[in-house]
Formats: C-alpha cells, sequence, structure tokens
C-alpha cells in the first residue's frame, strides 16, 4: 500500500511516517496542498492522510481539486479543531 501523507509540522509528519514505515508501508510526504497536488498527479497513491491547515493551499482546497479527479482515493483527514460543522465539512 503507498500513502501520501500531508502535513507540515515537521515532529508530527516524522512520527506518522515512521509508524507507517514500520508497519510496512510505502510512505512519501508533502508539506503543503500545493505539493500534493503536485505528487498526486504524478504518483498513485491508496490512501491520502491529510492535515487540514496546511501552509500554501490549505487542506480543504486540496481535497476540492483532488477529488475532482480522484473520487476513489480514501482520505483520512487530521485537524486539531474540535469544532463538529469542519468535521462534517470534510466529511
Amino acid at each position: 500500500m503507498k500513502i501520501l501523507l500531508v502535513e507540515d509540522h515537521p515532529k508530527l509528519r516524522h512520527n506518522i511516517q515512521s509508524f507507517f514505515k514500520f508497519k510496512g508501508y510505502v510512505i512519501e510526504e508533502a508539506t503543503n496542498g500545493k505539493e500534493a497536488l503536485e505528487k498526486v498527479a504524478s504518483s498513485h497513491y491508496d490512501l491520502i492522510i491529510l492535515d487540514i491547515n496546511l501552509p500554501i493551499l490549505d487542506g480543504r482546497e486540496f481535497l476540492k481539486v483532488f477529488r475532482q479527479v480522484y473520487a476513489n482515493t480514501p482520505v483520512i483527514a487530521l485537524t486539531s479543531n474540535s469544532m463538529l460543522e469542519d468535521k462534517i465539512e470534510m466529511f
């Protein structure tokens, strides 16, 4: 399984990446939504782990563009925001 991790926080990105590598998954990283769009345009991923609060192009905007082309790829959205409205919007 090939995973794209889109996370701008270096320590959190490292921890998540280390966990999945330890479990045997292939995991690539992007630090912002623009970089993530470039990666999905040139490679196939089985799963996207997506931070919502990203620089340059945030997770919401990335997901809107991504879903227009890759409707069936699963996405796990990460956020530190506890607002129910935000969670419903991402779902």
